[in-house]
């Protein structure tokens, strides 16, 4: 009535009118208008935001499996009470929740996507059975995601049962113009079962046909159903409209692809190291010019990088920067079409560049620049220790390099440690040498940029021609123009440890070679640090060359040698007078961050041991390091928070670091 009487709004019957447009018109029980003075309490509405902000956190966390399928009841359906209370007397009704059986399949399809799979057969029992008779059809904007998630978990006795239920409901309900019924719920039939099939198309093959055209004909009539989806995945296919987050690498659906009607690259592999992506991996132009959405560095760093690992089933991997700038041009080429007024310069100073903090010459052939963009300048660096278990199959048995260890457990295991990260709030997590899965990398980076979590962690040995590499990984988020982003670094390990060595060969795989040594010197929201990944550290020429250019090491281990790695840890921080992060497998411990400082307060975190995996975060003070750094060596000798610089520790690039000029 008050926006009415203010002459906002006009009602007509059960309708509104916005009289600034008179052809916009709002369903008056659509409507609600709620009316908050600004001198009266408004816990009504702090209460409202209070909800939103949980249930917005909640849907980052990672779903676990078990719970997940626990919860289905609480997900799908809600109790209606009387105003009196909750008790089993003033229920008055129950309904079904559109909004949390699609929050459910979401997550469901999410864990399918990653592998993360246990026994699915009490729930997807229960989902078929939701998705039958008069309720199939109220749900039918749920089709495509529960078709889906069928196909991806490869439950195709169940696709096809949800396609004959469908088919049922269809054909018993009755309607007063029952054709026009009919076909509109058969062509969002079509689509909804196409938009699955177009994810893996080699699935509809000759045999799945038949079937198909099996259960339409005895539903509804004889003419050819299958060709009604051949087509609609052939339309969906050219025009780039599959569900893009759906896609298992990024940018696969970008790719150009054979010549000939029908014949498309499958998008979901069953594969922990994407060997069975055999295409060219060449973008394709017509798609990158008429995609429908705007694609992340991230996606085509990932995508660039997979082409780089296949390449390396040659014997070796080249670790410099044009990783990085041909991964640009891709995802400048993709997404800036108005080039004149968005210059390539533009875009990538607002991503990465090259940083000097060196005062005298050029770095050494073996250190790689890199300036992740950010106008963020953390003074404290919280550090996130994973303390997680390695599991002994990966280095004591040949059939897991064959074939990965991608069991739900593991996955679970995953999902609580990046779940405890959230709660606990650290600015970069920290893992283990050979922790994370190949098949769980794509998943992760999205995880990250979305959540704008740090990563540093290495990966599974990535088997290729029976080459074994053992990557380093860091995931460093930042935004372009206030957008999530994120920035993938990924470096061959310089030196495989002998036992490494052995191992590998003795089961018969071989060694990859870097075209060069390479280490990485990263500036990523002002703070400068660099990573080793675990043997590299005992090469003591390559870690010296870090004196005074970096605020952290991060060190990444899977090693049983705990006093020698030790010793050089606590030598590092102190010949370097730098806090370094290290992190081992519980298998063999020990996890720590130390600082330059007398021996009973170096450690600022330790950790051994346990069986759950755990997250321990610890505050690295930058700014209280740089600040000591720069006094003259009286001035340290009385301030005493940290040990005294070693000789010719070289001021200016810590001056530097802190914005003075010299």
């Amino acid at each position: 009535q008050l926006f009415c009487k203010e002459g906002i709004l006009t009602k007509s019957g059960d309708a509104f009118t916005l009289d600034a447009k008179k052809e916009l018109t709002i369903q008056s029980n659509k409507l609600k208008v709620i009316h908050f003075k600004s001198d009266e309490l408004t816990s009504l509405l702090d209460k409202y935001i209070n909800e939103s902000r949980r249930n917005s956190s909640e849907y980052r966390i990672i779903a676990d499996p078990e719970s997940l399928d626990a919860d289905f009841d609480d997900y799908a359906f809600n109790l209606e009470y009387s105003e009196s209370g909750e008790s089993i007397l003033d229920i008055k009704g129950f309904s079904n929740d559109k909004f949390g059986i699609s929050y459910y399949l979401g997550k469901k399809l999410d864990l399918a996507l990653q592998g993360a799979l246990v026994d699915e057969r009490s729930s997807n029992k229960k989902l078929l059975q939701l998705f039958k008779g008069p309720m199939v059809i109220e749900l039918y904007r749920l089709w495509e995601k529960l078709f889906t998630y069928l196909l991806v978990s490869k439950e195709m006795e169940l696709f096809y049962q949800l396609f004959q239920q469908i088919l049922d409901a269809i054909r018993k309900v009755e309607h007063q113009d029952k054709q026009k019924f009919e076909m509109f719920y058969l062509a969002h039939l079509f689509m909804s079962m196409g938009m699955a099939y177009a994810l893996k198309p080699s699935l509809l093959d000759n045999v799945e046909k038949k079937k198909l055209a099996q259960v339409y004909k005895d539903n509804v009539s004889e003419e050819p159903f299958y060709d009604f989806i051949c087509d609609f995945i052939e339309a969906i296919r050219n025009s780039n409209m599959v569900r893009h987050k759906y896609v298992q690498c990024p940018l696969l659906n970008y790719v150009e692809e054979r010549e000939g009607e029908g014949v498309h690259i499958d998008l979901i592999h069953y594969d922990a190291n994407f060997s069975k992506i055999e295409t060219q991996l060449k973008i394709c132009k017509h798609k990158s010019l008429f995609s429908p959405r705007f694609v992340n560095f991230d996606e085509v760093m990932l995508f660039q990088l997979l082409k780089s690992v296949k390449s390396a089933g040659e014997g070796t991997f080249d670790n410099e920067l044009p990783l990085l700038d041909s991964a640009f041009k891709n995802f400048y080429n993709i997404n800036y079409r108005d080039k004149d007024s968005q210059t390539e310069d533009n875009i990538k100073d607002k991503i990465y560049g090259h940083h000097r903090t060196e005062t005298d010459g050029p770095s050494p052939k073996y250190i790689r620049n890199i300036d992740i963009v950010s106008d963020e300048k953390l003074e404290n660096l919280m550090v996130g220790l994973v303390n997680m278990s390695i599991p002994d199959e990966i280095v004591m048995s040949q059939a897991y390099l064959r074939a990965p260890n991608t069991t739900a457990e593991r996955k679970s295991y995953l999902h609580r440690i990046l779940n405890d990260a959230l709660k606990v709030g650290a600015d970069i997590l920290v893992f283990p040498e050979i922790s994370i899965p190949v098949s769980s990398f794509f998943w992760i980076a999205d995880y990250a940029r979305k959540n704008q979590q740090a990563m540093i962690f290495g990966l599974e040995h990535w088997i290729v021609n029976k080459y074994a590499l053992n990557f380093i990984v860091e995931l460093l988020p930042h935004k372009i123009d206030g957008y999530r982003s994120l920035v993938v670094n990924i470096r061959l390990k310089n030196h495989y440890s002998p036992s490494e060595i052995d191992l590998l060969t003795g089961y018969g795989y071989k060694i990859p070679k870097n075209k060069d040594i390479k280490y990485d010197l990263i500036n990523w929201n002002n703070v400068s640090f660099t990573a080793f990944n675990c043997y590299e550290l005992c090469n003591i020429e390559h870690r010296a060359y870090f004196r005074s250019k970096i605020d952290v090491l991060f060190a990444s281990e899977f090693n049983r040698d705990i006093p020698y790695f030790s010793s050089i840890i606590d030598s590092s921080t102190r010949d370097l007078h730098c806090f370094i992060a290290q992190s081992n497998g519980i298998n063999f411990g020990v996890s720590r961050l130390t600082q330059p400082t007398e021996s009973m307060t170096k450690d600022i975190v330790t950790i051994k041991g346990g069986i759950h995996p755990t997250v321990i975060v610890g505050m690295l003070d930058i700014t209280a390091l740089r600040n000591f750094q720069v006094m003259e060596y009286n001035g340290q000798e009385k301030n005493r928070q940290f040990k005294l610089t070693p000789p010719d520790f070289d001021k200016k690039n810590v001056l530097a670091r802190l914005g003075i000029n010299t």
